[in-house]
């Protein structure tokens, strides 16, 4: 039986593991030294506020992941779940996307973002013997959000039941994951993906 270690934060404290900063290499080594799965969620979950604060992103995503592959390394983690997302897609649409669709192009520093932890979780798998597996979701929806199109939804209907504003003309459309889907999704994935590398839509 795998030992799980799960780490995600949605920006800053960085409080992950044990009462462990995520960008302390030392403590995140020891704190992950007894399992053998990372499942790495830690970034900033609130796209937009790259808007105000460019670098969010970077700190909260790049500099952290770089962070937890090291450590998966120094403490003999045998296989990292990256949640990346559907913001490394280049806008595309209609047109659905395989995991296969390049080049990766970001519209935000979170999309940069997390190509570039799809990229250090790559390597550190194929220079150091790790299983890798990338799950890009859409949009998961669940309860306790704190932003998001939903969550815009319900608070404007809260403030007044009798109008519901639409951002856009009404006709966009966009694909959503319920938060149960995407955690079998974890586990389906461990269970089927045996190459050093695997990147999955989810």
């Amino acid at each position: 039986m795998q030992k799980l270690c799960l780490m995600g934060i949605e920006t800053a404290p960085y409080d992950l593991i044990d009462g462990q900063d995520a960008r302390d290499l030392v403590g995140l080594t020891v704190a992950m030294r007894h399992f053998d799965t990372v499942i790495h969620l830690a970034s900033n979950a609130d796209i937009s506020a790259a808007t105000k604060c460019p670098t969010l992103d970077f700190d909260c995503g790049t500099v952290i992941t770089q962070t937890v592959v090291e450590a998966c390394r120094l403490s003999g983690v045998q296989n990292i779940v990256y949640f990346s997302g559907s913001g490394v897609y280049p806008d595309s649409g209609t047109k659905p996307l395989g995991e296969s669709e390049g080049p990766l192009m970001a519209s935000s520093p979170y999309g940069a973002s997390k190509i570039a932890g799809e990229a250090l979780v790559s390597a550190y798998c194929h220079m150091f013997g790790m299983r890798g597996i990338v799950l890009r979701p859409a949009n998961i929806v669940g309860s306790d959000q704190t932003h998001g199109v939903g969550y815009d939804f319900i608070s404007k209907l809260r403030k007044d039941p009798e109008r519901l504003e639409i951002l856009g003309d009404g006709t966009q459309s966009k694909a959503y994951i319920a938060v149960s889907d995407v955690i079998r999704a974890i586990f389906v994935a461990l269970e089927k993906c045996q190459n050093p590398y695997s990147v999955l839509n989810v």
